[in-house]
């Protein structure tokens, strides 16, 4: 899923844990950890572009075994508005990026990422030039990461 779609997701999840605990700090977590999540990507995108080895995908931050402590931690500090602001938004973000994106039906355990040894090949349903393509259809993206890599185009 993309960013504009986790907003979405993220600002929907804020809404309804605002209205529960009527914490508009909730709100503000929520729809800003839906999206910053995505954060961890940079990984990948320093080794697919900069290093050009795109063998490989780590994303660490998108591991269901990471719900268990979000949420150990909401129950901690006694459902505080913030903490369970961000578990239910981390939660959302896995659940619907596991649903629209093109990965193994386990991609999004790290323990099943780290058996496969991070192989792209085997955890991303999706050719790598079509992944280049995505990314690098954006302006912005080729732009910058042309001051890295000057093989990569600013312009088409």
């Amino acid at each position: 899923m993309k960013p504009p779609g986790h907003a979405v997701v993220s600002i929907s999840i804020g809404g309804v844990v605002w209205g529960i605990t009527k914490s508009p700090y909730s709100f503000f977590a929520a729809a800003l950890a839906g999206v910053m999540i995505d954060l961890d990507h940079l990984v990948e995108y320093y080794w697919w572009f900069v290093r050009e080895d795109n063998s490989r995908v780590w994303f660490f931050l998108h591991s269901y075994e990471l719900l268990a402590p979000a949420f150990l931690a909401s129950f901690l500090s006694g459902w505080d508005p913030v903490v369970t602001g961000v578990s239910a938004a981390f939660m959302g973000y896995l659940i619907t990026d596991q649903i629209v994106n093109p990965v193994a039906p386990l991609g999004y355990f790290f323990t099943f990422r780290a058996i496969k040894g991070f192989r792209r090949a085997e955890i991303v349903n999706v050719e790598w030039a079509a992944l280049r393509h995505d990314f690098l259809r954006l302006p912005v993206t080729r732009c910058v990461l042309s001051r890295f890599n000057p093989r990569i185009k600013s312009g088409r």
